[in-house]
């Protein structure tokens, strides 16, 4: 793969972690309520998921590695020590 696409996809994997921290956060807070909160996040985190992967498949034609996952996981802690919580 060019590391032009690699460098993309790195920071694309960084942004989703932010993406993600902060579509997290509002979906835990304010939309699910009821008694299938175990269900909603299911879902909710098999499109995300499924989002994610457009997005690679967009950039890189779908090549997945495991530096993209550290990525996410990093930009996901980034995001929470960011916003203070």
């Amino acid at each position: 793969m060019i590391l032009s696409k690699q460098i993309i996809s790195l920071i694309f994997s960084f942004v989703w972690g932010f993406v993600y921290y902060f579509l997290f956060t509002i979906f835990n807070k304010y939309l699910v309520l009821s008694k299938y909160k175990f269900l909603f996040n299911i879902i909710f985190n098999f499109i995300l998921a499924i989002l994610f992967f457009i997005g690679i498949v967009v950039i890189n034609n779908g090549i997945l590695s495991f530096y993209y996952l550290i990525f996410i996981v990093f930009g996901f802690f980034v995001s929470k020590i960011s916003l203070g919580k």
